[in-house]
């Protein structure tokens, strides 16, 4: 189909090598039924129309470059029984916004959009729990904190430890990320 061509003609090399321009990758409308996203790919505009799905593989550094996605039937990645574990596995919305509105103009409108009675479903790995309190008091710029509760945290994800002062503005905090 249309998003096979798409995937011979316009590699991760030659799009890597230059700036995206949206005039020079072309608009993909998906066949009807299912279709298995298994390589990375550069496209204008994505049109899902009703009675497609379109579905990533479970691959890592899968990623989908497009200006604007409309989906008007399903788009996913992953299941809650079935996550997407591979690392890298996006989608990238690329080229500058043209300021059209969803309403002017939903083909050239930059971002996702999900019209009603589509799907959009995104599942990856679940790390929790998402938040939990410190065991015991850490002083600021500590490399190394206790907490109250076993995570599953990996190395390289942010982490925001906020205080129990009474007042916390945002020119005066005590709050760190890391």
């Amino acid at each position: 189909g249309q998003i096979a061509r798409v995937v011979d003609n316009v590699t991760e090399d030659e799009g890597s090598a230059r700036a995206f321009n949206a005039q020079e990758v072309p608009d993909v409308t998906l066949p009807t039924g299912r279709v298995l996203l298994k390589a990375s790919i550069k496209v204008g505009t994505l049109i899902i129309p009703p009675g497609s799905t379109l579905i990533f593989d479970d691959v890592p550094g899968l990623t989908l470059s497009a200006h604007s996605i409309v989906v008007k039937g399903s788009l996913i990645m992953g299941a809650e029984t079935c996550r997407l574990q591979s690392d890298g596995i996006g989608i990238e919305l690329v080229g500058t916004p043209d300021h059209a509105t969803f309403d002017a103009d939903k083909k050239h409108s930059k971002g996702i959009i999900v019209e009603s009675d589509a799907k959009l479903h995104m599942f990856g790995a679940k790390f929790t729990p998402t938040w939990t309190r410190l065991a015991a008091s850490t002083p600021s710029g500590s490399t190394l904190i206790s907490l109250q509760q076993p995570v599953n945290w990996e190395a390289g994800q942010t982490l925001v430890v906020v205080t129990t002062a009474f007042r916390d503005e945002a020119q005066e905090h005590q709050n760190e990320e890391r």
